[in-house]
């Protein structure tokens, strides 16, 4: 096994690399999910793959236009210090990699030489394939980071259910779906489209697959190109890249019923100041035994006072006037850390005015964009009963 990557090829190289780096597991305690496996196929290019228990990611590197390839062959490299290695490398050095067995690999870069031992890739393995058919649609980058940005948050931590760990996808033949949420909160995000599925397509990824796929995205320039079955999502991007995950196993729970329909109380406000307003007043409720803030909403003052209070540390309050607000008065209280991180990706996304509406003191409220998207976009959050 042998091939070159000249000054001109490091760059992609190295992304490669670090993105295939992402995909391994030093904690597991099967060794070959710490390996990265790399095959060579003279003529034709390279190969990068790292699998874990829960995905696995191919990429290839062109034969001419990625590196010169001389011979065939294939290894396991230590990922943690061949991704320092590759490092190492300076932008006008040429990378040559060779081996004669599946023992040893020599890496030399500008005047450094390495040998290092390597394993037989014959006991890496290999992950699943999933039959084409019905289940396949394309999407946009684009299209799917906005899924994943506007949904991963609500998504449950390791404490949570396992079913909620994740964030369910609804593929329809006319749209996509995105839900993700804790029991506590509650994101959703609806892109129209015609996507060519015949039959409905529901999968739950889980936050580690996911986060996996948006580190990817900003490299891709091409259709994604994805497959589901029960229990697996493959993700392909032209011959170059290709990912597959296994699916979280259980039933999503029925989300539609919880989406207020109606308000009897609503007010609009400038996104980035008050996630500022939220902010300052959250310096308490952090410190303090329970992270609540309270809305004291008046309409007939056009004002909202935001508290919070610590028993050891003391109280805040923040007075926001002159703003849009009708219905009734209302106390509310809710997470902070939830608003501010719905008003987050609201910032990011260039939103930059929101709507809150409420039904009653202990019913879910909506914190929405006031935006033509705004059908597209949901954020659910529950009240916290405060004695």
């Amino acid at each position: 096994m042998k091939f070159i990557v000249n000054a001109e090829q490091l760059r992609k190289f190295n992304i490669v690399v670090s993105v295939i780096a992402k995909g391994v597991d030093q904690r597991s305690s099967i060794p070959a999910f710490q390996l990265i496996k790399l095959d060579v196929k003279a003529g034709k290019g390279l190969t990068f793959t790292s699998q874990n228990s829960e995905y696995g990611i191919s990429m290839k590197l062109q034969d001419n236009k990625d590196c010169t390839t001389f011979s065939d062959g294939s290894v396991l490299l230590p990922a943690k210090l061949f991704l320092n290695m590759i490092k190492k490398i300076k932008a006008t050095d040429e990378l040559t990699i060779e081996s004669d067995d599946t023992i040893t690999t020599t890496i030399k870069f500008g005047k450094s030489s390495y040998e290092l031992n390597t394993m037989d890739s014959s006991n890496f393995p290999k992950p699943k394939e999933v039959e084409k058919g019905q289940s396949d649609f394309e999407m946009d980058a684009a299209e799917m980071r906005n899924l994943i940005h506007n949904t991963l948050f609500s998504a449950a931590d390791s404490q949570g259910r396992e079913i909620l760990q994740g964030v369910h996808l609804i593929i329809k033949p006319d749209s996509i779906k995105a839900i993700g949420t804790d029991s506590h909160r509650l994101s959703s995000f609806e892109i129209q489209k015609d996507t060519g599925v015949k039959e409905k397509i529901d999968t739950t990824l889980s936050v580690n697959t996911l986060k996996f796929i948006q580190s990817l995205l900003p490299y891709v320039k091409s259709k994604l190109q994805l497959s589901s079955n029960h229990d697996q999502f493959i993700l392909k991007i032209g011959d170059e890249i290709k990912f597959v995950s296994t699916t979280i196993e259980g039933e999503y729970p029925q989300v539609d019923a919880l989406i207020p329909q109606d308000e009897t109380t609503k007010f609009s406000v400038d996104t980035e100041s008050f996630m500022e307003f939220i902010d300052r007043v959250r310096l308490i409720s952090h410190s303090g035994e329970n992270n609540v803030v309270t809305f004291n909403i008046d309409p007939a003052e056009k004002s909202i006072s935001l508290s919070s209070n610590a028993k050891t540390y003391g109280n805040c309050q923040q007075d926001v006037t002159s703003i849009d607000i009708d219905g009734d008065k209302l106390e509310i209280s809710a997470n902070p850390d939830y608003l501010y991180e719905i008003l987050r990706v609201y910032k990011q996304d260039g939103i930059d005015e929101v709507a809150f509406s409420f039904t009653k003191p202990l019913r879910p409220f909506l914190v929405n964009p006031l935006t033509d998207k705004q059908s597209e976009i949901i954020n659910l959050v529950t009240p916290i009963k405060v004695y």
